[in-house]
């Protein structure tokens, strides 16, 4: 029987030629403004050069509260817009197809860069540090949680604007949105904890903001329901992630949906001495 890995599929508005999509990677190669540079232009235009790919992008700061890491590209910016644009053309010329990953760190955000950069407090669902000695986050108020909502919409239609074929949601590895989804994080006892419905709220609301701003056929969402880098890894995840019940996205959700399968072990690689002592990390 023959493979179909290289046979045409269709995701959301997306024809693709074949069905390996390049998954989103980190590369710290932004400006200090985070505007993206022509290094990065050249990166995804090779990425791109097989026509009918789908790459996804490394993820990206929705507005400048959610950052805290530094030259990560963001997309709230005027200039940060106009960067993107240059290189979605780029990619578009060759025939292939971009997915914008929006991402908010959350309690894991550098509190030296947020000083640095004015970008406000390390916050989360909760006042629960990612490990022993960490930074405590503030917890979100309910307006500020509001406000995220709204920037994850307002960063998805920058994306279109920017040439995007679409966008995928970061709820994935420790972030923002997987710190409201799991228990070890999430010790809420309103609207948005308590329970498996209420922690799943938060998820659920950016992804209906989105899909309003934007359209359910250019959204997609990324999950770890297993992962347990970061501080994550319930000890029992199914309940919360079974989309029937604790995650409903089904209902708002048309274009792409990754949950990463259990997996034992994780290597994370620290940045280079060099790079940490350049940014006073």
């Amino acid at each position: 029987m023959a493979s179909k890995l290289f046979t045409p599929l269709k995701v959301g508005n997306v024809q693709l030629a074949h069905r390996i999509a390049m998954a989103p990677l980190t590369r710290f190669r932004a400006e200090d403004d985070h505007v993206h540079s022509a290094m990065a232009k050249e990166y995804y235009e090779q990425r791109g050069s097989v026509a009918g790919s789908l790459i996804i992008t490394e993820a990206t700061f929705i507005s400048k509260k959610a950052s805290g890491y530094p030259n990560v590209p963001g997309i709230w910016s005027k200039e940060q817009i106009e960067s993107w644009k240059r290189i979605t053309e780029g990619v578009s010329e060759r025939g292939s197809h971009l997915y914008l990953q929006l991402w908010a760190l959350g309690r894991v955000a550098n509190p030296k860069v947020k000083e640095a950069e004015s970008s406000g407090d390390v916050v989360s669902a909760s006042a629960v540090p990612e490990k022993e000695g960490a930074p405590v986050p503030r917890e979100l108020s309910d307006d500020e949680i509001r406000e995220y909502i709204q920037d994850y919409a307002t960063a998805a239609k920058n994306a279109i604007e920017a040439g995007f074929a679409g966008v995928e949601l970061h709820g994935a590895n420790g972030y923002l949105i997987d710190q409201f989804l799991q228990d070890t994080s999430n010790k809420r006892t309103d609207k948005w904890g308590g329970s498996i419905e209420n922690r799943a709220r938060f998820a659920i609301e950016v992804t209906k903001a989105v899909v309003d701003a934007v359209g359910s056929k250019k959204v997609g969402i990324r999950l770890s329901p297993f992962s347990t880098f970061q501080g994550m890894g319930m000890s029992d995840p199914i309940p919360q992630f079974t989309l029937q019940k604790g995650l409903p996205l089904a209902e708002y959700n048309r274009s792409t949906f990754y949950a990463a399968k259990k997996r034992e072990g994780y290597v994370d690689y620290p940045f280079s001495q060099e790079f940490a002592r350049e940014k006073k990390l």
